[in-house]
C-alpha cells in the first residue's frame, strides 16, 4: 500500500506556492486508479513524488513500510514505484529493443539468466517478444511506448506510474488494454495520468486534482452521474470536460427528454431507442 499523508510540494523557485496542498491519500495494491486534472492542478507532479524523482516539502509518503525521509530507501522505492513517461523517446537509452529492456536489470547487478528472462517476460506481457532484436527506430509511437512499457515491466515493479503516456499517440486504446492487462493478469497496480475523461471513466476509481488540492475521489459513475447540480459545477470550475454520454443527456434534458445519467454509451443508445 502506498500512503500519503499532509503532503505538501512546491518547487524551489516559488516557496510560497504549493503545488501540491495538504494531499491525504492510500493507494492498495491491485487498484486500478485515475488521476486527472487541468494543467497545474499537480498530477504530474504527484506520480514523481510517488517515484522519488522529486523531494517533498514536508507530509508523509510511505510504499510498503519504504518511508520517503530515508534516502536509502531511493532505490528500493524506484524498484517498486515505476514510471512510464508522456513521450517513450525520452525513456528509451538503447538502439536495440532486447539491449533498451535489459538496461534496468543490468543496473540491479542481476546475472545474465535473470536478466534475459525479465527481457523475454516483459517483451510478452505487452506482446512484443517478435520484435526484440529490431531497431527501436522502425517502430511505431504506440509500439514505442509498449517498449517504455516494457522496460518497467522488466524492473519487476508493484506499482506502475503512467504519466499521460498515451497523449503523443495514435492507438491509445491499444495502450490501454495493455496496460488492463496488467491489471487484470499480473496484479499491477496501476496509477494513470491523464486529462483525457474519456480515458479516465474507464478506471474503476478516479481521483480530480484542482488547485493543488484532491477535489473528488470516487469511481467515475458516482462523480460523473451525481445529480447534485453543485459537483457539475465543480467539476466545471476545475476546467474539466465531461464525458460525452453526460454532455449528451444534459443537452436532450434541454428539449424535455429526461434520461438517467450514464456513462456506458451502448445503455445511452438503449434509452435513446425507446423514445
Amino acid at each position: 500500500m502506498i500512503k500519503i499523508k499532509n503532503l505538501y510540494f512546491a518547487y524551489g523557485c516559488d516557496e510560497q506556492r504549493n503545488i501540491l496542498d495538504d494531499i491525504n491519500l492510500e493507494i492498495k495494491q491491485g487498484e486500478l486508479i485515475a488521476f486527472m486534472g487541468a494543467n497545474g492542478s499537480g498530477k504530474s507532479t504527484l506520480a514523481r513524488l510517488l517515484n522519488y524523482l522529486l523531494k517533498k516539502k514536508s507530509g508523509v509518503i510511505i510504499t510498503d513500510d519504504l518511508n520517503y525521509d530515508d534516502e536509502n530507501n531511493i532505490y528500493k522505492i524506484r524498484s517498486k514505484v515505476g514510471m512510464v513517461f508522456q513521450n517513450p523517446d525520452n525513456q528509451i537509452v538503447s538502439d536495440i529493443i532486447c539491449e533498451d529492456i535489459a538496461f534496468g536489470p543490468e543496473n540491479l547487478n542481476l546475472d545474465e539468466n535473470e536478466i534475459n528472462q525479465r527481457v523475454e517476460n516483459a517483451l510478452k506481457m505487452v506482446n512484443m517478444f517478435e520484435y526484440k532484436n529490431l531497431l527501436v527506430s522502425n517502430l511505431s509511437g504506440g509500439q514505442k511506448q509498449k517498449i517504455a512499457i516494457a522496460g518497467i515491466l522488466a524492473m519487476n515493479p508493484d506499482y506502475i506510474i503512467f504519466d499521460e503516456s498515451t497523449s503523443m499517440i495514435n492507438d491509445k486504446q491499444d495502450i490501454l488494454e495493455q496496460i488492463f492487462d496488467l491489471n487484470r493478469k499480473y496484479q499491477k497496480t496501476i496509477i494513470f495520468i491523464t486529462h483525457d475523461v474519456e480515458e479516465a471513466i474507464k478506471f474503476n476509481r478516479l481521483i480530480i486534482l484542482d488547485k493543488s488540492k484532491i477535489i473528488f475521489d470516487d469511481t467515475p459513475e458516482n462523480i460523473f452521474c451525481a445529480k447534485k447540480k453543485q459537483t457539475k459545477d465543480l467539476i466545471l470550475k476545475s476546467n474539466l470536460d465531461l464525458p460525452f454520454t453526460i454532455k449528451f443527456i444534459n443537452e436532450i434534458k434541454k428539449h424535455g427528454i429526461n434520461l438517467e445519467n450514464t456513462l456506458d454509451i451502448n445503455l445511452l443508445a438503449e434509452f435513446i431507442s425507446k423514445y
